[in-house]
Order: structure tokens, then C-alpha cells, then sequence
């Protein structure tokens, strides 16, 4: 979830991004052995420890699995082992927080750990994180709160300045963070056999573009969100009921439609209740651009041509969009008809404004103008 957009986001929209920080290393205590330190660069997530994990075949730490260590904070939590820690980051040990990371979440479900979430959609801290000062705070100054409130009472062994990577969000360069909140997903994980074997039913231009898409689909961790809180977008067409929470589709025939602006009266079909609510979410922009084979095949204007021009001969695209574009086209081919939507890529690159910065919409062109690069060197 982007708290500065404010709407979920897929995989593919996430970029990491090195910046400066600090390793804080946080004293637990741990009864009957003293000090058990773990280091983190999010201390601000301190509340919402609910574990501690080691390597199961790090030595250092193996008489405390499954003892419980007391947090900085005053809290008790369980140890635990699982082969995700690194034995070389940090100390070894490391704190569960639901959710600082991708980890976080994949510890949850694996160990069955409760969820103590602390930050609303707007990145803000909730009254769950239970410190004086911290609510309605965001991440930089509740971190600012709580490392303050930590050296006070001796609890931080040792600061080191560091660089690393974040997860930011494409569009806004803002960090995400990781929200339960219900969306809808697509299952491409499950598809990934599918998606590698169609790299192979398809000529790429160049050739070695096809490593790349390769490399993602291969890469993949999450479903593919579909959802978002936007303004501009297609209308998830979908209503609720809220009496039995009945998922109501309208019919083929009333499509397209605006949920929100629908005037008509619907009852569910389960339970008949007329206590029917919009969906209000919006589609990601490339759920609906990975539909433009069908359109164009069904396209109105098509004459006798409609329905014959799928699969297309050719998609010609750029080489950033290989992720998203060509990578949810070809899904959509294969789970709407079974096949790739087309037998020829022909990946471009890009004019760039300066050293690995393409011209666009979000970078500007500098001192270059589209126009004009056009009629000097053709489109």
C-alpha cells in the first residue's frame, strides 16, 4: 500500500531504492542469559514485534529456541527458528513485526503469529501502538519518537550509518508498507510454469529481451493486485450485499457500468436483501491494457475482420514495460484462450534525458521536446 497515494499497489509498480539509514541495535532481554541483541532499521516497528527469529543452524542461538525474550519495549515473545534469517546480517537475530516486509508476512502465516497492526492508510501510527506521542505520527518522526525514548533508557547498544535499499512505489518515489486490508488479486503465482513455457512459443525482438521477462516471471512473489483507490480509472463492475456478504455481479448486458452511479434497484441473490453497496475500487491500469488483443479482435469498427485477429502478429513495446504489460497480456492470453496473444515482440528502448532517465510523463523531457526529436529523427 502507498500511504502517499493512498491505494494498494502489484509487485511490478514496486522499485527499490538506496538510501541512507541507520542500523539500530536494540537490546531484548533474554532471562537467564542477559542481553540478546537484534539489529533493525525500522525501530519505529518495535510495538508491533509479536516474534523473534534465528537460523536454525546458527550455534550462537540454538539453547534459546523456544524460550521467550522480552522486547525493549517491555513485551514478551516467543523465539523462533526458520532457514529466511541470514546468519551474516546484523547479529543473526532478528525481530517479526507485522509487517515491515514481505518476510514479516510470509513468518505469519508459516508460524500462525497474531497481527498487531500499527500504521493506518495514511502512514500514520494508530492508537495500537500503545506509546505516548507516537499516534497520528508518521514513520519518520514516531522513529524519531522512539529512538529518543530508547537511549534514554540505554536500550540502543550501538547506531551505524548505513546505505540499503527500500521498496518505494514507481509513481510518487514514496515508501510502501505492507496493510491487510481487502483487495482484489489475481493468481499469477500459480500460473508461473505457464508463463515461462509461452516465453518459448514467442519470437522477441532482440532476442536476448526475452531473459529479462524470464528473470521477472521468475522473480514474481505476490498475486497480482488488481484493485485500487484511485480516482481515474475502470470501474470495478461489482456490488455487495451486506447482510450475507454475497459477491453480485451484473448482468453481461448492463456492462459496462459505473457501480457507484448504477441507480437500479438490486436485490442479492442469496438472500434477497435490497442492502446492496458498490464496489468503489477501481481496476489497475494494466489489468485493462492487458486486454488489448481482445478489444482490438472485437473491436466495433472490425467489419468482417472481428474475431479473426487473435492471436495478433505483433506487440511492439518498451523494454520497461516488459513487467507489466507483456507480462499480464500474455496471462491474460493464456487464461482466457489458452494461448500467447501474439507470435512476435519487438522490445525498444528509450531516448533518455540523462544518464538512466527515459523521457516521460513523470521525469520530463529536460531539454529535450518529443516534437521536435520527431520531426528530426522520425517516430
Amino acid at each position: 500500500y502507498c500511504p502517499e497515494c493512498q491505494t494498494s499497489v502489484a509487485q511490478a509498480e514496486v522499485e527499490d531504492k538506496e538510501c541512507s539509514g541507520i542500523f539500530y541495535d536494540l537490546i531484548f532481554r533474554n532471562p537467564g542469559r542477559g542481553e540478546l541483541i537484534i539489529a533493525t532499521t525500522r525501530p519505529e516497528l518495535l510495538p508491533a514485534c509479536v516474534a523473534v527469529f534465528i537460523h536454525p543452524d546458527d550455534k550462537r542461538y540454538k539453547d534459546i529456541v523456544g524460550t521467550e525474550v522480552e522486547t525493549p519495549l517491555g513485551s514478551k515473545v516467543k523465539v523462533l527458528a526458520d532457514d529466511k534469517v541470514s546468519m551474516e546480517k546484523g547479529t543473526g537475530a532478528v525481530m517479526c513485526c507485522t509487517y515491515g516486509d514481505s518476510t514479516d508476512v510470509y513468518w505469519a502465516r508459516i508460524h500462525d503469529l497474531p497481527e498487531r497492526i500499527i500504521l493506518d492508510k495514511k502512514g500514520r501510527f494508530t492508537t495500537e501502538v500503545g506509546i505516548s506521542g507516537m499516534e497520528g505520527k508518521s514513520v519518520v518522526e514516531g522513529r524519531r519518537i522512539l529512538v529518543s525514548e530508547l537511549r534514554k533508557k540505554g536500550l540502543i547498544k550501538e547506531e551505524k550509518p548505513i546505505t540499503h535499499e527500500i521498496s518505494v512505489h514507481e509513481r510518487c518515489g514514496e515508501p510502501i508498507e505492507i496493510i491487510p486490508i481487502t483487495q482484489w488479486f489475481v493468481k499469477i503465482l500459480e500460473m508461473k510454469p505457464q508463463l515461462l513455457t509461452a516465453a518459448e512459443q514467442i519470437n522477441w525482438y532482440p532476442p536476448h529481451m526475452k531473459k529479462r521477462y524470464l528473470n521477472w516471471v521468475e522473480g514474481l512473489g505476490w498475486d497480482w493486485c488488481i484493485s485500487r483507490q484511485r480516482f481515474f480509472g475502470i470501474p470495478i463492475p461489482l456490488f455487495y450485499c451486506q447482510d450475507c456478504e454475497e459477491i453480485i455481479l451484473p448482468k453481461p448486458e448492463e456492462l459496462p457500468i459505473d457501480p457507484r452511479l448504477d441507480k437500479k434497484e438490486r436485490n442479492c441473490s442469496r438472500c434477497r436483501s435490497k442492502n446492496i453497496q458498490p464496489e468503489t475500487g477501481v481496476l489497475d491500469t494494466w489489468f485493462t491494457s492487458a486486454l488489448t488483443p481482445d478489444i482490438n479482435n472485437n473491436h466495433p469498427l472490425n467489419g468482417s475482420l472481428t474475431g479473426k485477429m487473435y492471436p495478433m502478429s505483433m506487440r511492439p513495446q518498451a523494454h520497461d514495460i516488459i513487467r507489466t504489460w507483456a507480462t499480464y497480456t500474455i496471462l491474460m492470453g493464456l487464461l482466457l484462450h489458452n494461448e500467447v496473444p501474439w507470435k512476435d515482440i519487438m522490445i525498444s528502448g528509450h531516448i533518455l534525458a540523462k544518464k538512466g532517465e527515459k523521457i516521460s510523463k513523470k521525469t520530463g523531457g529536460g531539454q529535450y521536446d518529443p516534437e521536435k526529436l520527431i520531426d528530426q529523427y522520425s517516430a
